[in-house]
């Protein structure tokens, strides 16, 4: 396989495409069609509870996270990826919790964009002042370590090829130079998990390798910090259980989230793919990255965006629960 990684045509043409969910690898991703669909299939794999699973939301073409509302005003505030322009502008909706929302203006604040980074925070609105009956998000305030699972939710591709049969039987394919998954036409919401990389791999475009956990990629106009997750093949008896990860078409804007004392904190937003010289077009290949930007690290400017203002969840209350066994979420390599 091919050992250089590149970013060219993912930035952009890729995350930012029609949307369709996040590729998962094995069986459980049933095709990609039918299985880690459901918040009440990741609690029943895993044990735990995921009330935020709905936070996720289709925006424009692409996705978002619904991060909670404001009391006074009634707004509630949706965070996506900068460079998903399209649906930016006011006059746009979204559907969270069932409700269609209107895109609010923002004054002089470029559309909702965050300085610095890959992200945009958006204003929404609805005429009879309801608000989403969902509990609201924490923003991580330190840069996971590497290592830590995380669980990702977007509307990226679906794949052409079924579940693996049998423990030990793949059912990748060959993507070129790569081994992996072709893409399909069609799109869902979808959830799989996968563990944060020590630091960006040396040969990747625009990406110069650096120490710890986060660097800073290149959009052209503009940088943004993050980190990236590696597509790894499951174990060899691991086929049947493997909910591997990797970015598609429309998971720009969706997240990254780890649970920690009972809590679940937002770590990243999905920013680009990174893929092989030679990996045939329209494909996810084991060994691919992708690359999120760091929430942690633009926490202040999002808090400074939202005016000083706590966003508050749902009028009832949403009890969290403890993860019960971090082994089960390690991941095999």
């Amino acid at each position: 396989m091919c050992n250089h990684l590149c970013v060219s045509c993912l930035i952009l043409a890729n995350l930012a495409s029609p949307a369709a969910a996040v590729i998962v690898a094995g069986a459980s991703g049933g095709g990609n069609n039918s299985n880690n669909t459901t918040a009440a299939q990741l609690e029943s794999e895993y044990g735990i509870s995921m009330p935020i699973y709905e936070n996720v939301i289709r925006y424009s073409d692409a996705s978002g996270i619904y991060l909670g509302y404001n009391a006074a005003t009634r707004d509630a505030w949706v965070l996506t990826a900068r460079h998903i322009t399209s649906g930016a502008s006011p006059g746009s909706t979204v559907t969270i919790d069932g409700l269609v929302y209107n895109r609010q203006a923002d004054g002089a604040d470029g559309l909702g964009i965050l300085a610095g980074g890959d992200l945009r925070l958006v204003r929404y609105n609805r005429p009879d002042l309801a608000v989403p009956t969902l509990p609201a998000i924490q923003l991580s305030t330190i840069v996971p370590l590497a290592g830590t699972t995380v669980f990702t939710i977007g509307y990226g591709k679906n794949r052409v090829e079924n579940g693996a049969t049998t423990a030990g039987g793949s059912d990748a394919v060959t993507v070129g130079t790569g081994t992996g998954y072709t893409w399909a036409a069609g799109s869902i919401k979808r959830w799989g998990v996968n563990q944060i990389e020590a630091q960006f791999p040396n040969g990747l475009e625009t990406l110069p390798p650096v120490s710890g956990t986060t660097g800073t990629f290149a959009f052209g106009s503009y940088t943004t910090t993050g980190y990236t997750t590696d597509f790894d093949q499951p174990g060899s008896d691991a086929w049947l259980s493997s909910n591997e990860s990797q970015g598609s078409p429309g998971d720009s804007g969706g997240s990254a989230l780890y649970q920690s004392g009972g809590q679940w904190y937002l770590s990243g937003i999905y920013t680009a793919v990174a893929g092989f010289d030679g990996q045939t077009a329209d494909s996810s290949a084991f060994g691919n990255l992708s690359l999120l930007t760091d929430v942690a690290t633009y926490r202040g400017g999002i808090n400074s965006a939202l005016g000083g203002v706590t966003l508050v969840p749902e009028p009832s209350s949403v009890a969290m629960v403890f993860l019960a066994a971090l082994g089960l979420l390690s991941r095999r390599r």
